[in-house]
C-alpha cells in the first residue's frame, strides 16, 4: 500500500512539473505586439491666387511601421477650400473661388493621420500670392488693312501683321493663321499662339466667348469673311475688332493669301 502511495505521489509530482514547464514555455513563445507608430511631416507651400479647381496642391508625408494610414481633414480655414485623398493624402483644390489673396492670403488645415486607434496630425500651409494683372486695353483707333499676297514669304517682315512686339500674324502658303513671333507652324486648335477670338465686336466685350481661331471660324475660313470677331491677345489683355476681308484656298494654286481690316491702338 505505501509503495502504491508513493509511486501516486511521485506520478502527481511529474504531472505538475510537466505543466509548469509547459505553461512557461508557452508564455515565452507568445509574441509581444509591436507599437504602432505613425511619421508625419508638415506642410507648407507658396502658389499664385486663383488655382484651376481640383488642381494638385501636394502630398502630405507619413509613414507606418505596420498596417496602412488614414487621411482626412480634421479642420480647415476657410472652411471647404481644401479636399485629401484619404488613401494617398494627396491635397486637391475644393473650392478654387476662395484662394484670392485679398480675402484669404493664407489657407490653413489640420490634417489627421489615422492608423487603427493611434492618430497623429499634419499643419497645413498654404501661402498665396498676388496675381498682378494687367488691365485691358481695348484699341479703338482707326482700322487698317493687312495683306498677305499668294505664295510670299511668311518670313518676312512685310508679309506679317506685327500687331505688338509679342504678336505676329501670317500665314504660310496653305494651313490657317499663326503668330510667327511664338511658333513655326499652325497647329490645329491652337494657333495663333497667345491669341484667342470671339464672334462680336469689343462693344459687347462682357458677354463674349472666346476661343481658338480654328473654332472660332468653325475650320472654315472662307465662311468668316465679312464677320465681325474680336482678337484677344493674351499676354497683353488687348482686345481688336477685325474683320476677314479675303482667304484664299492654301491648296493646289490657291498660295495662302489672306487680308483683313482691324483696328488701331
Amino acid at each position: 500500500m505505501k509503495l502504491k502511495q508513493l509511486f501516486l505521489s511521485l506520478l502527481l509530482i511529474h504531472l505538475m512539473n510537466s505543466c509548469e514547464s509547459d505553461s512557461e514555455e508557452q508564455t515565452e513563445s507568445l509574441p509581444i505586439p509591436e507599437t504602432i507608430t505613425i511619421t508625419v511631416e508638415d506642410f507648407e507651400i507658396v502658389i499664385d491666387e486663383k488655382p484651376d479647381q481640383d488642381q494638385i496642391l501636394g502630398t502630405i508625408e507619413a509613414s507606418t511601421n505596420q498596417g496602412t494610414l488614414e487621411f482626412s481633414i480634421r479642420s480647415q480655414e476657410p472652411d471647404e477650400a481644401l479636399r485629401i485623398n484619404n488613401i494617398t493624402g494627396e491635397l486637391t483644390v475644393a473650392n478654387a473661388s476662395l484662394f484670392i489673396f485679398n480675402e484669404n492670403p493664407v489657407i490653413t488645415a489640420i490634417i489627421e493621420v489615422r492608423n487603427e486607434e493611434i492618430i497623429e496630425t499634419s499643419n497645413v500651409n498654404i501661402n498665396l500670392e498676388r496675381v498682378e494683372v494687367t488691365p485691358p486695353v481695348i484699341f479703338n483707333g482707326p482700322k487698317m488693312i493687312f495683306q498677305k499676297t499668294n505664295f510670299s514669304d511668311f518670313m518676312l517682315e512685310e508679309n506679317q501683321d506685327r500687331i505688338t512686339d509679342n504678336v505676329w500674324i501670317t500665314r504660310g502658303n496653305d494651313r490657317g493663321l499663326l503668330n510667327i513671333r511664338q511658333e513655326e507652324r499652325f497647329e490645329n486648335n491652337f494657333s495663333p499662339e497667345d491669341t484667342e477670338w470671339a464672334i462680336g465686336t469689343t462693344a459687347d466685350i462682357e458677354s463674349l466667348e472666346f476661343m481658338n481661331w480654328q473654332d472660332a471660324v468653325n475650320s472654315v475660313p472662307p465662311n468668316a469673311i465679312n464677320v465681325d470677331y474680336v482678337l484677344h491677345l493674351i499676354s497683353e489683355n488687348i482686345f481688336i475688332d477685325i474683320k476677314l476681308l479675303s482667304w484664299e484656298n492654301g491648296r493646289g494654286s490657291g498660295g495662302g493669301g489672306f487680308s483683313y481690316e482691324r483696328s488701331t491702338e
